[in-house]
């Protein structure tokens, strides 16, 4: 159990860096917004607004 631990931990942090490496490609300014990028509120952004042509046709009181 505690090696399946280790392994888990450790996969969830590659895919952690994976998500900001990306996230710095694409957006670059959104680092500099968020305190980090690894919330939900984050995350729930990134899944409805997945580009930056979604973001700039998104009405602003969405």
């Amino acid at each position: 159990m505690t090696r399946y631990r280790f392994d888990k931990v450790k996969e969830c942090a590659q895919l952690k860096q994976s998500v900001s490496r990306l996230v710095c490609i694409l957006f670059p300014e959104l680092e500099k917004l968020v305190p980090t990028l690894h919330m939900a509120s984050t995350y729930a952004l990134l899944d409805e607004f997945p580009g930056a042509q979604q973001i700039s046709n998104a009405n602003l009181t969405h």
